[in-house]
């Protein structure tokens, strides 16, 4: 599955100095709930979720994003 990488997307949003994933939600113009979902794993992000946050944060898809492969039940 493709995430977002929660350690590099803190790292980023420390560089643009945004304090919160609700205040880069707002920026990037997201549903908190979307960003908060994508976030924590629960759904796979868009490409347009992508765009809005590598915009705000200025930034390559590959900044943020992981692989993590699915796990076998």
């Amino acid at each position: 599955m493709i995430m977002i990488s929660t350690k590099s997307l803190s790292a980023l949003c420390a560089r643009k100095e945004i304090k919160s994933h609700a205040e880069l939600a707002r920026l990037a113009k997201l549903q908190p709930v979307v960003l908060s979902r994508v976030v924590n794993g629960k759904s796979s992000p868009t490409m347009r979720t992508i765009d809005k946050i590598c915009n705000v944060l200025e930034c390559q898809p590959g900044a943020i994003l992981e692989w993590v492969p699915d796990t076998v039940k």
